[in-house]
């Protein structure tokens, strides 16, 4: 997480992302539920990987929640203001 998510690593490890534990907790509550035990056969066979594959993405949300990313939706919202106000300058020229 911390070469991923350096920002986030940090704030965590201050104490101010919450959300990484939130993850932790879901991947090992997924783990409890899908895994064998057999950690060899688990990852050969693919039973654990929902699990991984949800702890990526809870991963990817507590990065935005703790400022590492953006949120990948407020970009374009943020172009669209921008040339709206371009082009009402022009019009008031």
């Amino acid at each position: 997480m911390s070469t991923s998510y350096p920002i986030m690593a940090g704030k965590y490890a201050e104490g101010k992302c919450s959300a990484v534990d939130e993850c932790a907790s879901e991947l090992q509550s997924c783990m409890a539920q899908y895994s064998t035990g057999d950690d060899k056969a688990d990852c050969q066979e693919g039973s654990v990987g929902v699990c991984y594959a949800a702890a990526d993405e809870c991963t990817k949300q507590a990065a935005v929640k703790c400022g590492e990313i953006e949120n990948p939706c407020a970009a374009p919202a943020a172009f669209i203001l921008l040339f709206a106000g371009l082009f009402f300058v022009r019009v008031k020229k």
